[in-house]
C-alpha cells in the first residue's frame, strides 16, 4: 500500500480543481472576515467576539473542498484504469481502497479545517483576541469540527465509489452540500455532518442596552457534555458505516 500512497501524493499536484477551490475559498474567507469587521466595528471589537458570533457560513463553505478533493482522489484513476493495473500488479482490493482513502481523510479533513479557522486567524491578526470570550472554549469547538469533517469525507468516499464517475460525484456532493446547508439553518443536530457543524458554531448571546442606546454583548461559548458526546458518537458511527459501504461497492466493482 505504500506504493499506492506514494502514487497518490505524486498525483496530488495534478488535482487542479481542488487547488483552485482551496485557494478561492481561502481568499473569500479572508475578504469576508475583513468586510464583516469593517461594516460592524461596534459589534466585532475583538477576535473573541467574532469567533463566538454565529458564523457557520465559514464552516459550510469549507466543506466544498472535501467533496472535490475526495472525488478526484477516489475516481481520477477510474478513467485510465490505474486501479485495475494496481490489482493486476499484486495489490489487494483493500490496499487499493485504503491507499486512496487515507489521503482523502488526511488531506481533505486538514484542508477543510484550515479553511474553517482562517477567519479566526484573520480576525485575531486584525483585532487581537480580547477578553470577552475565553480562547479555550473556541479552540475546543474548532477541534471538534474535525469529527464532522472526517464523517463528511467518508460519506463522500461512499458516494464516489457508488457513482464511479468523478463529475457525477462532484455534482452529487454539491447537491448534498446544498441540502445540508439549507437544513442547518432550521435544525442543529448530530444526525447529519452539516448540522453537526452548525451545532458546533452555535453560541449563546445576551444583549444589554445602556442609557444612551449602546449595546453590550455577553457570550457563552462553552459546550454541554451531551453535545460533545453526541457529535463524537454520531460522527464515528457514520464514518465507519460509510467506509464499510464504500469498500463493499469497490470490492464488488468489475473495474470496467
Amino acid at each position: 500500500m505504500k506504493n499506492i500512497l506514494k502514487g497518490q501524493l505524486y498525483m496530488l499536484p495534478k488535482y487542479a480543481i481542488s487547488h483552485f477551490i482551496f485557494i478561492g475559498i481561502a481568499l473569500l474567507q479572508v475578504l469576508e472576515t475583513f468586510i464583516t469587521i469593517e461594516t460592524s466595528p461596534d459589534i466585532f471589537q475583538n477576535a473573541g467576539i467574532f469567533a463566538a458570533w454565529t458564523n457557520m457560513i465559514y464552516g459550510m463553505v469549507a466543506v466544498v473542498y472535501i467533496f472535490t478533493l475526495t472525488s478526484q482522489i477516489c475516481l481520477a484513476d477510474f478513467s485510465d484504469k490505474t486501479s485495475y493495473y494496481e490489482l493486476m500488479g499484486g495489490h489487494t482490493r483493500i490496499e487499493v481502497f485504503f491507499g486512496r482513502i487515507i489521503p482523502c481523510l488526511v488531506l481533505g479533513t486538514l484542508g477543510a479545517f484550515v479553511l474553517m479557522i482562517i477567519p479566526d486567524i484573520t480576525a485575531t491578526i486584525l483585532l487581537g483576541w480580547g477578553s470577552d470570550v475565553p480562547v479555550g472554549q473556541i479552540i475546543i469547538r474548532r477541534l471538534l469540527l474535525v469529527l464532522p469533517l472526517i464523517r463528511l469525507c467518508c460519506e463522500f468516499v461512499f458516494i464516489s465509489f457508488l457513482l464511479k464517475n468523478m463529475v457525477g460525484a462532484m455534482v452529487a456532493g454539491f447537491v448534498m452540500y446544498m441540502f445540508g446547508w439549507e437544513l442547518s439553518f432550521y435544525s442543529s443536530s448530530p444526525w447529519l455532518g452539516m448540522t453537526s457543524i452548525s451545532m458546533l458554531y452555535e453560541t449563546d448571546v445576551w444583549v444589554t442596552y445602556g442609557l444612551y442606546g449602546n449595546e453590550h454583548f455577553t457570550f457563552d461559548a462553552s459546550l454541554q457534555p451531551e453535545t460533545v458526546v453526541s457529535v463524537i458518537l454520531f460522527s464515528l458511527a457514520a464514518s465507519a458505516i460509510s467506509l464499510i459501504m464504500g469498500y463493499y461497492f469497490f470490492k464488488k466493482d468489475d473495474m470496467n
